[in-house]
């Protein structure tokens, strides 16, 4: 049987019942594309156009949570010429399920480069307009970029200018009008001006948790010209004279007019405090070029963190940190993940070697016990953040997930979790307790991932 007649069948068994539709990875192309594919037709043939056509007809009167994403590849991307809301299929589909709570779709494909009719536009004004009441949940996505994300788009071809129009249309026809989105994600290569456009226009949200995932370090170059792939660089001066800054909150009935651009002028974490710094409980920025160096904090580490003060709610922090494995004239990625394994297994520890209180000064065993044991791990992620954290969050407790991509060579993406603390006298941030680091397919984190999982 046709495999795509065959989703569409139990789809339409389960629409009744169905409460949430993840699509993530099933609109793959078989055939091999590039970016000037979106010149091309579409071919009606082709599985990713079918399934959308085949989905577009059907409904579901208990859906409550809609995703695709697709940031990594572009074998995954949608149909040429299909967007949610200004193609007529998928916006029938859009009214038909008006009252969504969670929604995740790619940031350039929410509204077309093209003017669409009179009819159309205001049909998605009221579509936009009943979900703005019901989302709580947003995710929008974009293609990675390979070198880093620009602070500002400035590509002039004619592909990249449809793509900027289409990414900024979402930002002033969609994220302005939601009224009650608690969480935010902003995945793949999204220029630094459009998050913050984003985060500016979402102002009248209870924002309680917002992601941002690229290839750079998204709230900023913390790092040196060795962790950076992005060309551009940071405006010093403007990072400086907002340390410490007082907050300029947004005055009352103050309506949102994009600003795009990256110069002179306050940092991400600043931006994002002046609105949403009383309902923030959790922060996530991940990306790994430009990051925070472990053990060697870049003179711009604390002051891009510096306004992480402010946010008085905040319960969980997830950072990327740059974790420098050169030793001896080459990298020691593999050595470090074995220590690590070692570490958590049993069965291997007798396998380990445990390096000697004697050790000679400078020698790798003694390096290893001592910057990359979990425990020091643990304890310097504390001590390098404890100047930037809120006191309030400090005094009561909170989370932290260093996340670290080794050296030159790992393929893998490991996480320390860390539950940290002030002592008695206020002095000190403890680590109370921790677990890793681990990669992302550890059984235990996988399982407890998929329990936790907010949507199917």
């Amino acid at each position: 049987m046709d495999p795509i007649r065959l989703m569409g069948q139990m789809l339409l068994d389960a629409s009744g019942t169905l409460t949430s539709l993840n699509l993530d990875w099933v609109l793959v192309c078989d055939t091999q594309i590039n970016h000037s594919s979106e010149l091309a037709p579409n071919d009606e043939t082709t599985p990713r156009y079918r399934i959308l056509h085949m989905l577009a007809d059907l409904r579901f009167p208990n859906l409550r949570s809609f995703q695709l994403r697709n940031a990594v590849t572009l074998k995954a991307a949608l149909a040429w010429d299909h967007y949610l809301l200004d193609t007529e299929s998928l916006l029938s589909f859009v009214e038909a399920h008006s009252t969504l709570q969670c929604l995740a779709w790619p940031m350039d494909r929410f509204f077309s480069h093209r003017k669409p009719s009179k009819s159309v536009a205001q049909r998605a004004r009221n579509a936009v307009g009943s979900l703005s009441n019901t989302l709580l949940e947003l995710r929008v996505d974009s293609d990675y970029a390979g070198n880093g994300e620009p602070l500002t788009d400035i590509a002039d071809d004619r592909i990249a200018v449809e793509k900027r129009t289409r990414r900024r249309r979402f930002i002033s026809e969609f994220a302005a009008e939601m009224t009650n989105v608690q969480h935010l994600k902003l995945e793949g290569g999204i220029p630094r001006d459009e998050k913050r456009e984003t985060i500016r226009a979402m102002h009248r949200c209870p924002l309680s948790k917002i992601v941002m995932i690229g290839v750079s370090c998204p709230y900023g170059n913390a790092g040196n010209a060795d962790h950076w792939s992005s060309e551009e660089e940071e405006n010093v001066p403007a990072i400086r004279a907002f340390t410490s800054a007082k907050l300029v909150t947004p005055e009352e009935g103050w309506k949102f007019t994009p600003e795009y651009g990256w110069e002179y002028g306050p940092p991400m974490l600043y931006h994002i405090a002046t609105r949403f710094v009383q309902t923030i409980k959790e922060l996530k920025f991940c990306g790994y070029s430009g990051a925070p160096v472990l053990y060697n904090p870049t003179p711009l580490q604390n002051p891009l963190l510096e306004n992480l003060k402010h946010f008085v709610s905040l319960e969980r922090l997830v950072l990327s940190f740059a974790l420098d494995t050169w030793f001896d004239h080459e990298w020691r990625d593999e050595e470090i993940v074995a220590y690590w394994l070692d570490a958590r297994d049993s069965s291997r520890r007798a396998l380990a070697i445990v390096p000697s209180d004697d050790q000679e000064e400078g020698s790798w065993a003694k390096v290893l016990r001592e910057r990359f044991a979990p425990q020091a791990l643990a304890n310097q992620v504390a001590e390098q953040l404890e100047p930037s954290l809120p006191e309030p969050a400090k005094k009561r407790g909170m989370r932290i997930r260093a996340s670290f991509c080794l050296g030159e060579v790992s393929s893998d993406i490991w996480d320390l979790d860390i539950r940290a603390q002030m002592d008695a006298e206020g002095k000190k941030l403890l680590v109370k307790d921790f677990v890793g680091p681990r990669e992302e397919g550890e059984r235990a984190r996988r399982e407890a991932k998929l329990e936790n999982r907010r949507w199917f």
